[in-house]
């Protein structure tokens, strides 16, 4: 069982440290936020180029890199640093 918990505290702190970009000072997670929805819109623009659905997070024509920010903000990184 420790070793269970060793584990899992382990990679809860490889979670959160490949999610802090968004507890970083503003300028630094704003530059991270450009470069992760522009890796999302540009696997939406493969996707659309060979007509195949496209990925929710991934269509810049319907999604905005702010509601992105905020979802991911709201449901993932706020909950998992409360948690801490």
């Amino acid at each position: 069982a420790v070793e269970m918990d060793k584990q899992m505290a382990m990679e809860f702190m490889v979670k959160c440290a490949d999610v802090s970009n968004v507890i970083k000072p503003t300028e630094v997670a704003r530059r991270w936020a450009l470069r992760i929805t522009d890796e999302f819109f540009d696997q939406g623009a493969d996707e659309r180029s060979m007509g195949v659905e496209i990925s929710p997070t991934c269509d810049r024509l319907n999604v905005s890199r702010v509601t992105l920010q905020t979802g991911f903000i709201d449901f993932l990184a706020a909950p998992l640093f409360t948690s801490l």
